[in-house]
């Protein structure tokens, strides 16, 4: 199915790693727009996700969850500058079989930040599988969220640019910039990750730091912390004891146990 879609060049395209295969690149949607790889194919399609993204990377040769490394640049829509300093998510998601139906399982998120000219790089991994299921898992692909405060996801079509990843200035109102926060949370959580969870500490404390500062009502500043709570409960190693605090959150018996996360970078 892959060659039915137009080959695109991507001067921020790693070459692959592995001898005879070859580069491909993602073009701008109107919605999240996604890779597919499964027995050696690609598919690309779109998902209703409210994200527009332009993304740059090599067909990795997938070896249990590893993948080659993946870049890209955060333009503002319209004027072309770059974003220096936005947070973007990749997360890895795929099909795990079951006896009678399938489910989509997310199983790798990374995070990073955009330098002073907006570009992006997430290194190449190497990971082993830790469970049984994650060695059944079929389908792969992944998905980019870009967020900076201030910033939206663009509404309406531009382009198709290879590499690049569009966010336009937010005009809207304080209760839709709290729906706004609601989607960024839905399009970047991933469950079954373990320690990898922390990678997703970073992004949503940056929406809790903007919501705070912008909460007007009881209801958004009860939102605002519940915000914080969601990001520091990417911090708890549910391998280690754990309790429920006075505000009912589930966090380590001993804060020693808790995952550490360095700042990003």
């Amino acid at each position: 199915m892959g060659s039915r879609w137009p080959k695109h060049s991507c001067s921020m395209c790693q070459p692959a790693r592995s001898p005879g295969i070859p580069t491909a690149a993602l073009a701008e949607r109107p919605h999240s727009f996604q890779t597919r790889v499964n027995s050696g194919k690609i598919d690309m399609s779109t998902r209703s996700a409210g994200v527009i993204l332009a993304l740059c990377a090599p067909l990795w040769a997938w070896a249990g969850l590893s993948g080659d490394a993946v870049q890209g640049r955060v333009l503002e829509q319209g004027t072309d500058k770059p974003i220096p300093g936005a947070i973007v998510l990749l997360r890895w998601r795929g099909d795990l079989p079951g006896v009678a139906d399938s489910k989509t399982v997310c199983f790798h998120v990374a995070t990073t930040l955009t330098d002073e000219a907006g570009n992006f790089r997430i290194a190449a991994r190497h990971v082993k599988p830790a469970a049984d299921w994650q060695t059944r898992i079929i389908n792969k692909e992944f998905s980019v969220v870009a967020y900076k405060k201030g910033y939206d996801w663009p509404a309406a079509r531009s382009p198709r640019r290879a590499g690049v990843v569009l966010l336009a200035p937010f005009k809207g109102t304080v209760a839709e910039r709290f729906q706004y926060f609601d989607r960024v949370i839905s399009h970047t959580s991933c469950s079954h990750l373990g320690e990898i969870r922390k990678q997703l500490y970073w992004p949503w404390m940056a929406l809790y730091e903007e919501a705070r500062t912008i909460a007007i009502t009881a209801d958004q500043k009860k939102r605002a912390d519940r915000l914080r709570s969601d990001a520091q409960s990417r911090l708890v190693d549910d391998t280690k004891p754990t309790t429920v605090d006075e505000y009912g959150r589930i966090v380590n018996r001993d804060p020693r146990d808790q995952l550490k996360v360095e700042p990003l970078r």
